[in-house]
């Protein structure tokens, strides 16, 4: 009885992966390539700042469905998996945490400038935002290294061969980098971009560029959402399977499934911002 409960999650979250992940990955690739598309070629948006970080992280979500969601496509769904091969782990890791920080941080910044464009209009330009991102990119890819030279794969699998990284990664990197920072920093500054542009709407102000402010406005508010609700449970969820210590394999396939739900939200994340950017 307990062997069937077992194989019956572990089937359930073998056909999840590969049919919702394949959707995902099709609409996540066609959309991030779409939405690069319209912020590079409508003239209204190449001279924003705020649309800038998101073009980046367009970029970079199509870049973390290829490199993390089809690789768990093919592990998981098909038993296909590079990543057993220790270059292809390390190239891999490394690619999955820059896109993910990159992410992040791009969104994060998005919510600023949209804040700041409002009130502090001043500090919010293209050469800024080049800045940032040149500067995110060289702290990203130096806190990548240590994925490269912490993660390998002894009895082929791909995973973390150094205990006080394995620490880092549970205790902080998971839970603040991609879970509490961005979380606060994006619902607190979406919040004040939301209450600034209804102050201003209130003002003597240029309709035009009202309108484009708040359409902007609009379209990072509803990413912010989408990016808090998705990626959160599977936060929460991983942070807690790290934790856990048990041998009982039925609550293992349980929490397996669980996980499975959850990652498929966290690359949801990655795919459905094209339909409330890209509008």
């Amino acid at each position: 009885m307990d062997s069937s409960i077992i194989i019956t999650y572990n089937f359930l979250a073998q056909q999840i992966t590969i049919y919702c992940s394949i959707f995902i990955l099709i609409i996540g690739i066609l959309g991030g390539l779409l939405n690069v598309l319209v912020f590079t070629t409508l003239k209204t948006f190449r001279k924003s700042p705020c649309i800038f970080y998101l073009t980046t992280a367009s970029i970079v979500n199509v870049g973390q469905l290829l490199t993390s969601l089809l690789i768990r496509i093919l592990s998981i769904g098909f038993q296909i998996d590079p990543t057993s091969i220790s270059w292809f782990c390390k190239i891999r890791i490394f690619s999955v945490q820059f896109c993910a920080l990159i992410s992040l941080i791009c969104m994060s910044l998005a919510t600023i400038d949209q804040f700041i464009s409002m009130s502090h209009r001043q500090l919010s330009n293209l050469q800024i935002a080049y800045r940032n991102i040149i500067i995110a990119c060289i702290i990203t890819t130096i806190h990548g290294i240590f994925f490269i030279f912490y993660y390998d794969t002894p009895n082929g699998v791909c995973q973390i061969v150094n205990l006080n990284f394995g620490k880092y990664f549970s205790y902080f990197y998971f839970p603040v980098f991609l879970g509490l920072a961005p979380v606060i920093i994006m619902i607190t500054f979406a919040l004040m971009a939301f209450f600034t542009i209804r102050t201003v709407a209130s003002r003597q102000i240029h309709i035009e560029r009202l309108s484009h402010e708040r359409q902007i406005t609009a379209m990072v508010l509803v990413q912010v959402i989408f990016i808090v609700i998705l990626t959160l449970p599977y936060v929460i969820s991983t942070i807690y399977t790290l934790s856990l210590i048990t041998t009982d394999q039925i609550l293992i396939a349980r929490y397996y499934f669980v996980n499975t739900i959850t990652i498929l939200g966290y690359y949801g994340s990655y795919a459905v911002s094209f339909i409330f950017e890209g509008r």
